[in-house]
């Protein structure tokens, strides 16, 4: 059944607070609760959840991806820039490399466009491999 008045969002993010609580590890009530305030455009929130996913998880570019995303989009490149840029130290791969050169050149370091137009493609290929269905 659906639900338009979304109590069950209520619930389930009293469930995951709860399980954080009693377990500040739980890396699912972390993801959760992250998403959860992505869609409900809590930017600051959602970034102190995926900075805790970032820490839990050094070797998953995503947490990383995320609240780079969601600085980015609440229009904080530097802070998105400083994000990708450690987190593409760390976990070397085309998608963390192109949003730290388009926050960066967000930020006004223009110098970064010649990057930009190799890692966005690399990026955009990267994407669409890992897309394809693995041949059998």
């Amino acid at each position: 059944m659906l639900d338009g008045h979304l109590k069950y969002q209520s619930i389930v993010r009293d469930k995951a607070l709860s399980k954080i609580s009693s377990d500040p590890e739980n890396v699912e009530s972390l993801w959760f609760l992250s998403l959860f305030n992505i869609l409900s455009n809590r930017p600051y929130e959602a970034d102190i959840y995926l900075r805790n996913l970032e820490i839990l998880l050094p070797n998953n570019p995503w947490p990383c991806a995320y609240r780079t995303i969601v600085n980015f989009a609440s229009w904080n490149p530097w802070k998105a820039s400083l994000i990708a840029d450690r987190a593409n130290k760390r976990n070397p791969n085309y998608f963390l490399k192109s949003l730290s050169d388009i926050s960066a050149i967000f930020r006004g370091s223009f110098w970064r466009l010649k990057s930009a137009l190799n890692s966005v493609p690399n990026a955009i290929k990267s994407v669409d491999e890992s897309l394809k269905p693995i041949e059998k």
